[in-house]
């Protein structure tokens, strides 16, 4: 049984793909204790070769690949085929620091209540260019707004795939992704406000 189940939902997106894995796989927590699933949402674009060819899948990085559903499906059959108690679900250009794993780890063990989910940062990378329009809109609502979470509540609004944990059983138990949602169009927050619902906390 593994601790961990990070789950990335993909789509044509091969190169930053890699990347994301590597950050993933230079974690300063043990990587025996944890497993990586990606699913691919029908890319065409070679994704399983490019993986293979760069030796990036494994008995702990395992990849399934399901017609072009959206990333709500992804997501879910992510989830169906995980073995951790805790699943961390990113986005496939999310570039983990060094110790990502480790502070999702940290903050499950201080919270062991089943309702209980976190919510990582996200930011703009420091390698690529920051435009002023991307200045905007991490500090607009249309994208992120961290910096108008009150205290440490940062309600069922913020539960944003490209970062964030939940404990397994509460996830499944709440109905898991509505997979009518084709598209990356706030079907994360959708499953958000349904968790609320059964009193989840992030």
């Amino acid at each position: 049984m593994k601790e961990l189940s990070i789950i990335i939902p993909t789509y044509n997106r091969k190169l930053i793909l890699e990347k994301s894995l590597n950050s993933l796989l230079n974690q300063s927590y043990p990587k025996e204790k944890h497993e990586i699933l990606i699913i691919d949402d029908g890319s065409n674009d070679d994704t399983e070769e490019f993986l293979k060819n760069k030796k990036l899948l494994g008995p702990d990085i395992k990849y399934f690949s399901q017609d072009h559903k959206g990333p709500a499906a992804a997501r879910n059959e992510g989830i169906k085929n995980s073995r951790g108690n805790i699943i961390l679900i990113v986005n496939d250009d999310t570039i983990a620091t060094f110790d990502l794993i480790k502070q999702h780890m940290d903050f499950h063990r201080e919270h062991p209540q089943v309702n209980i989910g976190m919510l990582g940062f996200i930011t703009w990378s420091p390698k690529i260019e920051i435009t002023p329009f991307m200045k905007w809109l991490e500090n607009s609502v249309w994208q992120f707004d961290y910096q108008h979470i009150k205290g440490t509540d940062a309600t069922w609004k913020r539960f944003w795939t490209c970062n964030v944990s939940v404990k397994k059983k509460f996830i499944i138990d709440s109905g898991l992704f509505d997979e009518g949602f084709p598209y990356a169009s706030w079907e994360d927050v959708e499953l958000g406000y349904r968790m609320s619902k059964e009193n989840f906390v992030l």
